[in-house]
């Protein structure tokens, strides 16, 4: 594969890492300094692929997994800080949707907040999620019907059944 300068990495694909960072961060700043964490990466490790088609598969994995420990840092997916902020069944604030993912993805292993996160959030199709994630399309089949075998218990906590 053609050696490409860290200008064109960044033309080619800042975009894409920026836009992934402000969607699961929620916050420019933020997004911004996922942008150049990843973009270092990306510079770093662009020489070692051999298929283009691996590239993009690759950001996206980056880009979770630098996000998921961004908000792991700042505590979002402490079970304890977002079980505290559960509204009761009886209660009538209003809750906040990161936190309702938070709390989703907390309760499940890497294999099953990957599959979720791929299908539903990225919308990426099982072949797609086999590339990013290594997951056979058996695995992530297993993967989401865990994830929805939770939900009961979990809309019950949140006071929706």
């Amino acid at each position: 594969m053609k050696q490409l300068e860290p200008r064109q990495l960044y033309e080619m694909y800042g975009h894409l890492i920026f836009s992934r960072c402000r969607k699961l961060l929620g916050c420019d700043d933020r997004a911004k300094d996922g942008l150049q964490d990843c973009m270092l990466k990306l510079i770093a490790h662009y020489p070692k692929f051999t298929d283009p088609d691996h590239v993009v598969p690759w950001i996206l994995r980056v880009v979770k997994n630098y996000c998921l420990n961004d908000l792991r840092s700042r505590k979002k997916f402490s079970d304890n800080a977002v079980l505290e902020r559960l509204p009761s069944s009886s209660s009538t604030g209003e809750f906040e949707m990161q936190d309702t993912i938070a709390l989703v993805l907390s309760c499940h292993k890497k294999d099953v907040q990957d599959a979720v996160y791929f299908t539903y959030i990225e919308e990426l199709s099982q072949e797609e999620i086999r590339t990013v994630t290594g997951q056979s399309p058996a695995t992530i089949r297993r993967n989401l019907a865990k994830f929805k075998e939770s939900l009961p218990q979990i809309r019950k906590r949140l006071g929706i059944e």
